[in-house]
């Protein structure tokens, strides 16, 4: 049974390789790329039998976000969630992202760097760092870089000196003025801090407000909206200050206006959102 188990994985392993090669997106050009989703996804019969799942979480969603008519969502939806690989590494692409990408909300970035601090840019899952290094050489010549991600190691104590590390070198990267970017959607890490998410009471990660408060840091949260025609819409929100007060009242501080910003936008953002995390929030415990 379990060798049974490992052969759609390893498939599903193949797929995701090959649709992030860069010849699967030069042999499929993106805009044709997004047709040809459009017309296989659009038909009800296919997003029932393959797709009954995902359709039903997004109609769950539907009724949480009082959104009537959710056709339109809910096939881009399907087309967000497959051909990942293919969609990220066309839109690396300059002649693609320079016709379907554009800018909201780039006079927020613009002016947290003409403050010569350092700026945390805090994503959720589904946005990829080349997307973000662009729009930020549009107002700058430096470079965005990750913080964190995934640790592949079962010692916890070696976990959390990873982790510890490099909190270290972000801070000092954000000391320099430098461009730091976290995922602020996380649901991993120690500190926390709940509050009201459209009905569920979702666990804020507070590490980003910490690193903020401690090295005097500006953040923006950065969100990608996909639409039906293959437009890209990268959005820079409004800043996030630590303010003032006690540093346990400026990270609390920093965290309720991320999760306002967030609970804004998630309406707008929900297409664009993967199965898994629209899954994970759902399954919260109610506020």
């Amino acid at each position: 049974m379990k060798q049974i188990r490992r052969i759609p994985k390893t498939m599903r392993h193949v797929w995701a390789e090959a649709m992030r090669s860069p010849l699967f997106s030069w042999t499929i050009p993106y805009e044709a790329g997004v047709k040809i989703q459009r017309a296989l996804l659009s038909p009800a019969w296919v997003q029932r039998l393959l797709f009954a799942r995902p359709v039903a979480v997004m109609h769950a969603w539907g009724k949480i976000c009082s959104i009537s008519d959710l056709s339109n969502q809910v096939l881009l939806n399907l087309m967000i969630n497959t051909w990942r690989g293919w969609r990220m590494t066309s839109l690396k692409r300059p002649s693609v992202a320079e016709k379907w990408l554009r800018v909201e909300g780039l006079e927020n970035l613009r002016q947290a760097m003409g403050s010569g601090r350092g700026i945390i840019l805090l994503t959720i899952h589904t946005l990829r760092t080349g997307i973000i290094q662009r729009a930020v050489r549009m107002v700058s010549d430096k470079d965005a870089h990750l913080f964190a991600g995934r640790v592949d190691e079962e010692d916890n104590n070696m976990v959390m000196a990873i982790y510890v590390r490099r909190i270290i070198e972000a801070r000092k990267q954000l000391e320099q003025g430098e461009v730091i970017v976290i995922g602020g959607d996380g649901l991993r890490g120690n500190t926390s801090i709940t509050l009201p998410f459209h009905g569920r009471a979702f666990p804020f990660r507070s590490g980003f407000a910490e690193l903020a408060a401690r090295s005097n840091a500006v953040a923006l949260a950065v969100f990608i909206y996909y639409e039906l025609d293959g437009r890209v819409i990268l959005e820079f929100s409004e800043p996030i200050e630590a303010g003032s007060g006690t540093r346990e009242e400026q990270v609390t501080g920093m965290v309720r206006q991320y999760a306002r910003i967030l609970t804004e936008r998630w309406p707008r953002l929900l297409p664009s959102v993967t199965w898994r995390k629209l899954k994970q929030i759902l399954a919260m415990p109610p506020a």
